[in-house]
């Protein structure tokens, strides 16, 4: 092995040689200024090695550098939790924020990706990984060639959700080095990409959004707004793929159910806020991009920071049915919240019940959770939530009107807690 600085989530035991694992938590810490260099240089931050699935949560990684593979975290062959991280200004030659390859299946949840410099993939790049990539900001990341803010490749078919990508540049250099794929670069890949904002981003080539190169993305309830480049396709470029896009607001338009191409008038994209314009919330026009998804969906939270229509899902980052807080890091500065001491799964109200009945929970830290409903032979019935949610009490209707009488069962998971409650269903 060579010796990397950083964090390393693999080493040898004393005595046999042999390679044990280790599941840590990295925590609300700063690791910065440390470098890897040589031929296998990687991950000059933290290194993440063989089923290494640690909680790497509430760190600030920054201006770390290596020679190849991620300048922030390297995963390999390992799926970590990277969770409210400020990971910025971090150089590596691929990957500059993160990088994951060999089936790492990382989950990338509330962090600030930004100001890193590579050859390509500034913010996240995937190699044969399918990592969730949900509720980031990745913006003004630079790369010299492919993948302003993420890069896709090698049958790597992530899940891209509730993102802001934005103002992230590929510049071109020499005859290998074409400058392609500002916001997102898929090539030979699948992702899918929902309730996100690709804007502000720049290429020198082709695909100032997006690029799709024998890839077969699925996007919708998603805005491609204002990407530029110096060659072709502003907003996509597709060569050789077949680009599922519907229910997307795109610049220029694109042939799709539900699209459109209207300016979706973020309310101030010079700084950085693309919530979306409305009326109550004292900005002076709406957007046409509030209840302009897919008809199937509705925004969860409701208020001038989150969701702003009531019969569909808005477009966008701020929208769909996994909307629960804006994007990125943030300070919970609301004195008014009474934030609990422990996770509780409370039991449901009135129980029994007849078709209705209230489940409550309450939250310590903002977390990722799930709460789904089982029936008595252990078949799940329905999931309720799915994404994460701010410290606090939080409550669901769970409406059982076409489901027959009989015990049923409400389990909420997060990453390491599970409780579940009995309920009975009389009609």
């Amino acid at each position: 092995f060579q010796a990397e600085d950083g964090i390393r989530d693999v080493e040898r035991s004393r005595g046999l040689g042999d390679v044990y694992k280790r599941q840590p938590v990295i925590y609300d810490n700063i690791i910065n200024g440390n470098s890897s260099r040589g031929f296998y240089g990687s991950g000059a931050g933290i290194y993440c090695w063989w089923n290494s699935n640690c909680i790497i949560s509430n760190n600030t990684i920054s201006g770390n550098s290596v020679d190849y593979f991620g300048g922030g975290i390297w995963c390999g062959e390992s799926s970590p939790t990277v969770i409210d991280n400020d990971i910025s200004g971090n150089y590596a030659a691929w990957g500059g924020g993160i990088y994951c390859m060999r089936n790492s299946n990382p989950v990338i949840t509330n962090n600030r990706i930004s100001e890193n410099y590579v050859s390509e993939g500034g913010g996240v790049y995937c190699n044969n990984s399918n990592p969730v990539i949900n509720f980031n900001i990745i913006s003004e990341n630079i790369a010299d060639g492919y993948g302003g803010g993420v890069l896709c490749e090698n049958n790597s078919n992530p899940t891209i959700n509730n993102n802001v990508i934005n103002g992230n540049i590929v510049r071109g250099f020499g005859l290998d080095s074409w400058g392609v794929g500002g916001g997102i670069y898929c090539t030979e890949s699948d992702p899918i990409i929902i309730n996100s904002v690709i804007s502000g981003n720049s290429a020198d080539s082709i695909g100032g959004g997006i690029y799709c190169y024998n890839s077969n993305p699925y996007i919708v309830n998603t805005i491609f707004w204002a990407d530029s480049v110096s060659g072709g396709g502003n907003e996509i470029y597709s060569f050789n793929s077949s680009v599922s896009i519907n229910y997307c607001d795109i610049e220029g338009g694109w042939e799709g159910e539900g699209n459109i191409d209207i300016d979706p008038l973020f309310r101030d994209p010079e700084n950085n806020d693309f919530h979306l314009m409305a009326t109550y919330c004292n900005d002076p026009y709406n957007s046409p991009c509030i209840d302009a998804g897919p008809p199937d969906s509705i925004d969860v939270l409701l208020d001038c920071f989150h969701g702003l229509g009531t019969q569909r899902a808005d477009m966008g980052a701020y929208g769909g049915n996994n909307a629960d807080w804006p994007v990125g890091i943030e300070n919970d500065e609301d004195n008014d919240i009474i934030i609990p001491g422990d996770f509780l799964l409370y039991q449901n109200y009135p129980n029994p019940f007849n078709t209705s009945t209230v489940i409550r929970y309450s939250l310590p830290v903002k977390s990722d959770v799930q709460l789904d409903i089982y029936n008595l032979i252990g078949q799940r019935v329905t999931t309720l939530y799915k994404g994460i949610q701010k410290a606090g009490e939080h409550s669901v209707t769970w409406n059982a009107a076409n489901l027959p009488s009989g015990v049923y069962f409400a389990r909420l998971n997060g990453i390491k807690y599970s409780e579940t409650i009995k309920m009975v269903l009389l009609k």
